[in-house]
């Protein structure tokens, strides 16, 4: 039976090509989207505030979160030029 990997080690995984600092540009970017979109502060997002304790929430925005994730990566590699 194959083990399922967390949200956050998915995330690692699709940005392991990209440096510390890349990533961490890159998720900001991705929780500024999510803020955007739906309306939500950076306080409701359970990575930036350790004290929420909501595990439904933590898991559907964890999950949205590596969907927009993959969404702009896949973008990203269809757009990018090789010379």
């Amino acid at each position: 039976m194959k083990k399922k990997l967390r949200t956050n080690k998915k995330l690692i995984n699709l940005l392991r090509q990209e440096t510390p600092k890349q990533r961490q540009k890159f998720l900001n970017e991705v929780d500024h989207v999510l803020c955007e979109v739906f309306g939500l502060e950076y306080k409701d997002l359970p990575w930036r505030n350790l004290n929420a304790c909501d595990k439904d929430w933590d898991k559907y925005v964890g999950d949205v979160r590596l969907a927009i994730s993959k969404t702009l990566v896949e973008f990203n590699k269809r757009n990018r030029v090789l010379h």
